[in-house]
């Protein structure tokens, strides 16, 4: 649109021809079977700049003009962005979220919302730790995490008696980062992590380190992706119902499209907590357990 997305971009034409180009696509398509809605523009910058909201009015009501029988939508990539200032609300676009609210917890945005409830899927993780024997948990996470992983660290917190302390910001690729974060005092003994991506990255980083999971480290990880168990050892990990995800959300847009003055829904299914390898310890405190039998070994041999 008007904000430039390269030097040589259509913003140089916007102003000219945005009008003619959007009549000449929807007369020209607009008896074609396949086409089930318009669209005015996709990931345009503009969608940072309050004022250009006109653009989103001016633009659909031409398409209404021309076709008052097809929605009209848009390509938008900066959410936040676009849901602030006012690009969502000027469409056509029922708004469904899926897996986090736009807002931080315990606040609650006007959209609906369909996901796990993180905060339990976190606590249920960190007692799963604590009755394995763990006594220094931390959740690494990468910088500006999205509110859904804010949820799960908040979940463990609510657990250990040093929760300011839980989240680390670290690159789980970088070994050296790792390495400090586990030479920090005191030493964590269990690794918790937003997705099973990056628990498999952590793994990677803690084979080269000489680290043993989960003799050494419990390592935890959250969807249960399909490599979670074809890593060594198979993570423990936080199941999300995808599909079932997936088929609540489609229900309520459609429930949405058909009544758009429906209460504010929230929907979060079951996510249960897949035990693997990764922290399966056999042992109570298994650190101790490890360390006494250790002790027996060296006995046995003097």
């Amino acid at each position: 649109w008007a904000a430039p997305k390269c030097a040589n971009g259509y913003h140089l034409l916007f102003d000219a021809w945005r009008q003619k180009d959007i009549e000449a696509l929807v007369k020209f398509h607009r008896n074609h079977p396949s086409v089930v809605m318009w669209s005015i523009g996709n990931e345009v910058p503009d969608q940072s700049k309050p004022e250009s909201v006109r653009y989103c009015t001016e633009l659909q009501d031409l398409c209404h003009r021309l076709d008052p029988t097809r929605p009209v939508t848009q390509g938008l990539d900066r959410l936040r962005a676009a849901l602030d200032n006012g690009f969502v609300k000027a469409m056509d676009i029922p708004v469904v979220l899926i897996d986090w609210d736009i807002v931080p917890s315990p606040d609650r945005s006007a959209y609906d919302l369909v996901g796990i409830n993180n905060f339990e899927a976190g606590r249920r993780v960190a007692e799963h730790l604590v009755a394995q024997g763990a006594r220094c948990i931390r959740f690494l996470t990468w910088r500006n995490c999205a509110y859904s992983v804010a949820n799960r660290i908040s979940g463990v917190r609510s657990v250990v008696p040093y929760g300011d302390r839980v989240q680390v910001t670290v690159n789980m690729s970088d070994v050296s980062a790792v390495r400090k974060v586990l030479s920090a005092r005191p030493h964590p003994d269990a690794l918790v992590c937003g997705n099973d991506t990056n628990a498999a990255r952590l793994l990677v980083a803690l084979r080269k380190l000489g680290k043993r999971v989960p003799e050494d480290i419990c390592v935890v990880g959250f969807d249960d992706v399909q490599h979670a168990v074809l890593v060594q050892p198979a993570l423990t990990t936080v199941r999300q119902p995808c599909a079932d995800i997936a088929r609540m959300a489609f229900r309520l847009l459609i429930e949405r499209i058909k009544d758009a003055d429906l209460p504010t829904r929230e929907c979060l299914l079951s996510a249960p907590l897949v035990v693997r390898n990764s922290t399966r310890t056999g042992a109570p405190d298994f650190r101790s357990a490890q360390t006494i039998q250790q002790g027996k070994r060296r006995s046995s041999k003097g």
